[in-house]
């Protein structure tokens, strides 16, 4: 059954059919750069402020974020959904999709993430801020600058920047190390693009210095186990993915990982390394993406959208 429905979505994906990232925001494109499942639909959020709706009927509405920032993650939370983006802007979207704005530092909020009770809420300059209700927030630095991304499993919260400085929150306290530095040797130096999450890993995305793509996970964000990317048939090597990934959307009906690559290119990750599926989708700009309920969202650049079931 698993096997069955994972093949409908990677033949949705091969159908795909269309109706940034940087140091310091600016106002950029019609990109859209975030997508969370919210009130029976996703919401998509982007640049200048863009936010949309996105039905179950596949319809999408614009909504009035009442902020020209750039909007740059998105989670649903709770009875809630949060957007982060440029200039420390945050977000609140009720269950009529009535939004309500505030601000959080002035740093640019790249990440969010719901981490044992509570949600978080990180900036590029490295503050983590933390909150019980969504609406009363703590902040404390991580040590880190420059973050690429942020994100948690059930166990660990894991934070870093591109030249692989981590920190990572784990009952045990917090860490914070180089990755490049503690496997000096070891392994081949990596730059981050994207941090993941599963139920129970986090997950390092970016490139090695010989350009091949960087995959990796970890339970606590201590130790880290590389996940190879070649798709294979009957052992057969078919195919090396080249493409560096940024992005990772878990498939829970499938316990696959779809990792978002470069020019739009889609790796699936199974539980068995014979089964990892490698497609193009017919957009070269995808964001962002997320899976709920059986359904699809992907985002990209020129206000691209596909909800696939």
């Amino acid at each position: 059954m698993k096997k069955r429905a994972l093949c409908w979505i990677l033949l949705a994906l091969f159908l795909l059919s269309a109706c940034g990232r940087g140091a310091s925001e600016q106002a950029l494109g019609p990109d859209y750069r975030a997508v969370a499942n919210f009130a029976g639909g996703f919401v998509a959020a982007g640049n200048g402020g863009m936010l949309s709706f996105i039905g179950a009927d596949q319809q999408v509405t614009p909504l009035d974020s009442g902020t020209d920032a750039n909007l740059l993650c998105a989670i649903s939370w709770q009875d809630r959904l949060l957007i982060g983006g440029a200039n420390g802007t945050l977000l609140e979207l009720d269950a009529n999709l009535q939004v309500t704005g505030r601000r959080l530092g002035t740093s640019d909020i790249i990440s969010l993430a719901a981490f044992q009770g509570k949600l978080y809420a990180c900036t590029r300059s490295g503050t983590l801020y933390a909150s019980e209700d969504g609406s009363d927030w703590t902040g404390e630095k991580t040590g880190l600058k420059d973050v690429a991304g942020m994100a948690a499993s059930e166990y660990c919260l894991l934070a870093a920047t591109a030249d692989a400085d981590i920190f990572a929150l784990t009952e045990r306290g917090t860490a914070l190390f180089n990755y490049n530095e503690k496997y000096d040797g070891l392994d081949t130096a990596l730059t981050v693009r994207g941090v993941g999450a599963d139920p129970g890993l986090v997950w390092l995305l970016g490139a090695y210095d010989t350009g091949a793509p960087a995959v990796l996970h970890s339970e606590l964000g201590e130790y880290w186990v590389d996940r190879p990317t070649v798709v294979l048939d009957e052992g057969r090597t078919i195919m090396d993915v080249d493409t560096q990934p940024f992005a990772l959307v878990y498939i829970d009906s499938t316990d696959n990982r779809m990792l978002l690559c470069d020019r739009g290119h889609l790796l699936v990750l199974t539980d068995c390394q014979e089964c990892n599926q490698y497609y193009e989708s017919k957009t070269d700009t995808l964001t962002a993406g997320d899976y709920h309920d059986g359904r699809l969202c992907l985002v990209g650049a020129d206000e691209f959208i596909s909800i696939e079931e």
